[in-house]
């Protein structure tokens, strides 16, 4: 569905990291032969272990204008954590899309509140004599300087970025970080309209905070830029299922669905989400708190004896479910389940 967040879930094994990679193939294809109405496809991974083909991660080292990989293979066996922040720099220099004023505005907004400067820099490796140079991407000012010789290539550049006066380079940056920061400057500056945006579960090494916010952000920057996407994601993270909202995303569920069907867990709990889509409960999910309230219905009407009671305390058992005893809802599990009847 052109225009939509697409969420797809599923268990291990179940074929969302090899649909990713055959709809990234497939409609690079048709950008080519000229049969889509897509005119870009880029594709982001979470995890180093993407299964993007030769065909999208080779366009890596060069500014392609209908194929951007931000992901970490460098080659069939090989992969780097600076290698997409490289692939970024290489559009910031020699991209056709100029930034403009909203897209860095956004970019340095979001950098500051991470508690970076707005600002990557980039400097050249010193081969042949060459002078080594650094060229600073602030996303604070709307001036871009002419290209320095020294960036007739990409490779073996290093890439840093400046928190409370220090500079630090990738390898000094947590994996969530990289990841966050890759995510949305991405999504400030490679998502042009009529993009299809890939990304291949973006919860990976994010702490809850911000897996709840990551993909909320991304589309709000997509919003402010007024840009026309379409983006389809894979993903295991409740939190990331339950914060896009409902009118903007549809999900598939592999292997048992065969469509994309409207969603309904914006502003959900984790619970609920992880019961209704992953098949997974926990003490407060939505199956587990009715059947308890059924129980202590039957308690207060003095009716445990009776089969409908037993059922109740079976269900609830088969479970396994653990409780601390500081847990609000341990005495009302604890009453349903040793009470005379229920044992």
């Amino acid at each position: 569905m052109r225009g939509k967040f697409h969420i797809l879930t599923g268990p291990n094994g179940a074929g969302k990291t090899s649909y990713l990679s055959w709809l990234a193939d497939t409609t690079l294809a048709q950008i080519r032969d000229g049969h889509s109405d897509y005119r870009r496809v880029v594709c982001l991974s979470g995890t180093v272990h993407d299964r993007y083909s030769v065909g999208i991660w080779s366009t890596r080292t060069i500014a392609s204008d209908d194929c951007v990989y931000l992901g970490y293979r460098t080659n069939n066996n090989a992969f780097s954590d600076i290698s997409p922040f490289r692939s970024l720099a290489l559009h910031f220099l020699y991209g056709k899309r100029p930034a403009d004023r909203i897209s860095k505005s956004l970019a340095a907004e979001f950098m500051v509140q991470l508690g970076f400067k707005p600002e990557m820099r980039v400097t050249s490796r010193r081969y042949n004599g060459r002078v080594q140079e650094t060229y600073v991407f602030d996303f604070s000012r709307d001036d871009a300087p002419s290209v320095a010789g020294g960036f007739d290539s990409i490779a073996g550049c290093a890439i840093e970025f400046a928190r409370d006066d220090r500079l630090l380079s990738v390898s000094h940056l947590s994996s969530g970080q990289k990841w966050y920061l890759l995510t949305i400057l991405a999504a400030c500056f490679c998502v042009h309209d009529g993009s299809l945006v890939v990304i291949d579960e973006p919860e990976c090494s994010l702490h809850p905070e911000w897996q709840l916010e990551i993909m909320e952000r991304y589309l709000s920057i997509l919003e402010k830029r007024g840009v026309a996407h379409t983006t389809v994601i894979s993903t295991h993270s409740p939190l990331v299922t339950s914060s896009v909202p409902n009118r903007r995303s549809v999900l598939c569920n592999l292997p048992a669905d065969a469509m994309w069907r409207d969603t309904v867990f914006h502003g959900q709990t984790a619970d609920t989400v992880l019961s209704s889509q992953f098949g997974v409960v926990s003490p407060r999910s939505p199956e587990v708190i009715s059947l308890l309230q059924a129980g202590l219905h039957f308690l207060a009407k003095g009716e445990q004896g009776g089969d409908a009671f037993k059922e109740i305390v079976d269900r609830l058992r088969s479970f396994n479910l653990t409780l601390d005893k500081d847990d609000p809802l341990f005495d009302a599990f604890d009453t349903v389940l040793t009470i005379e009847g229920g044992l």
